[in-house]
């Protein structure tokens, strides 16, 4: 038996693209929208579109397989709307959303004379949207971002960036227009002749993953739509959209921290009334044994299911909505990304060396060639990856070890995993359930050229991302006092390092 991701041998893959290397199963995240349609459709008596997050995986490759199962997506930049529309997205199926907008004027021209779908974030675009649907003599299609208040919960938030309770937490998030500008955006929409409102947006976050959670949500969005309806008399959205934020098979956010913040201060506290000796002692004690109860495989976090969500999202919002609006005739749109994403992904990476420590705090580092430069949701969303070593490696036992990366940055991609005792320079190592937003958000810290990303289909893998090379990294930086500054030179230099990924791919459909 071998060490296999996506159906593959991760040596053969490793062998024909290099390390470290995003994988994305498409099989998987095809199999994911339609899963995450069906449950919706179940639960809601009108039509339902499934609107995948570009931002949650932007490959050009990735999102024309995603075309294939859904109608539109979830977009923020012009830079995701050009993927999109290249992918082959129609623009009247976007959900143009977010305050980026407003940066420039002629990307509202753009989106307003394709006939793009624009979600409007903030009051202040409706000048720009309605001039420019003016001069292009169109009518702009415009759905109004709304911030529904999810109540009095005081439960502690998944994003553990805030360390705030999800009441606190919700309403720092900058996103949607506030209740008064919503509500005078909305009489402005209906009384122009340039611009028409076709539907409400709300978009909650992954502040939860408990159907409790998202049950408030339904109940805070259908509130909010009632208000509008009450303020706008006579006025019906043709779409609802709930935006994104539900959590997917192998979610880990947040599981990398320690829930015992608390309890450990204290803890520490204590210790400092030891002598230093004391102290390390007490505290390698401690280590080993905590170490002793770390799991052979700690399994990922066991979310609700799709069917779970939808029952409690659009359950509660139609009960809320009640006869106000015939939810026969009304879309109900939805914009997953980790949903869909996170478990169609994996990292590959290989070992570079193994470092151990007794004294004076036992600890034991296998450093890899990748890091959270290349996984940023190990340390911003303090995602726990599981993570896999080749089965067929001789072992004699195992043992507790901090998985780490290649940077100067302490780089703990994974803290206190159990390995196989004696891992050496040369294992490979997978991190799973890493597909969402971590090829996205990655970095080039310490100059570090980005991994290449291949696509496994039924026809086998290929490349979609090459390797970046240095002469990449340093291609935008500007000569001075007449210094060249390379790049041409080592772009010829280095041209072959990302063409020849995958030359050799098909031996790893083996």
């Amino acid at each position: 038996m071998t060490l296999h991701v996506a159906g593959l041998d991760a040596a053969r893959l490793a062998q024909a693209y290099g390390t470290p290397l995003y994988i994305t199963d498409a099989r998987r995240l095809v199999e994911n929208v339609r899963r995450f349609h069906a449950a919706f459709q179940r639960h809601w008596a009108g039509p339902v579109r499934v609107l995948p997050a570009v931002k949650a995986g932007t490959a050009i490759a990735l999102l024309a397989h995603l075309r294939t199962v859904a109608e539109g997506c979830d977009l923020f930049s012009e830079g995701e709307y050009e993927a999109a529309l290249r992918a082959g997205f129609a623009p009247g199926a976007v959900s143009l959303n977010g305050n980026g907008k407003l940066a420039d004027p002629g990307f509202i021209e753009r989106l307003v004379r394709d006939g793009a779908r624009i979600t409007v974030d903030d009051i202040g675009e409706l000048d720009a949207i309605e001039a420019a649907a003016a001069r292009a003599g169109v009518t702009a299609s415009l759905r109004l971002r709304m911030r529904p208040d999810l109540g009095d919960d005081w439960t502690a938030s998944d994003f553990l960036t805030e360390c705030l309770p999800v009441f606190i937490a919700s309403q720092a998030y900058k996103a949607g227009m506030p209740t008064a500008d919503l509500l005078r955006a909305g009489r402005r929409i209906l009384a122009s002749a340039h611009m028409e409102l076709t539907g409400l947006h709300a978009h909650f976050g992954r502040h939860r993953a408990t159907v409790a959670y998202w049950r408030a949500a339904g109940r805070a969005t259908a509130c909010e739509i009632i208000r509008c309806l009450d303020a706008w008399g006579g006025w019906v959205p043709r779409e609802i959209d709930i935006g994104g934020g539900f959590a997917g098979p192998g979610d880990s956010v947040g599981r990398q921290a320690p829930r015992s913040f608390a309890i450990e201060a204290l803890a520490l506290q204590a210790l400092r009334l030891l002598p230093r000796q004391g102290r390390e002692r007490v505290t390698a004690a401690l280590l080993r044994m905590a170490r002793r109860h770390v799991p052979a495989a700690q399994p990922p976090a066991a979310p609700p299911t799709f069917d779970a969500y939808a029952a409690a999202m659009t359950g509660e919002l139609a009960r809320g909505i009640g006869n106000r609006l015939d939810l026969r005739r009304t879309v109900l749109e939805v914009e997953p990304g980790r949903a869909i994403f996170t478990d169609a992904g994996c990292h590959l990476a290989r070992v570079l060396g193994v470092k151990r420590q007794e004294r004076p705090l036992p600890w034991t580092w296998v450093i890899t060639d990748t890091s959270t430069a290349f996984l940023p949701d190990a340390n911003t969303e303090k995602c726990r990856f599981t993570v896999r070593t080749d089965p067929a490696r001789p072992a004699t036992g195992t043992e507790v070890v901090d998985m780490t990366g290649l940077t100067c940055d302490a780089d703990r991609i994974v803290g206190d995993v159990r390995v196989p005792a004696g891992m050496a320079p040369g294992d490979l190592v997978v991190f799973e359930n890493t597909g969402a937003y971590n090829e996205q958000a990655a970095t080039n810290f310490n100059s570090l050229p980005r991994p290449a990303s291949i696509l496994v289909d039924d026809g086998g893998p290929r490349l979609i991302r090459r390797r970046e090379t240095v002469a990449d990294v340093l291609a935008r930086d500007v000569a001075s006092d007449g210094a060249s500054d390379g790049a041409s030179d080592a772009a010829s230099d280095g041209a072959g390092d990302g063409a020849s990924d995958g030359a050799d791919a098909g031996a790893a459909r083996g």
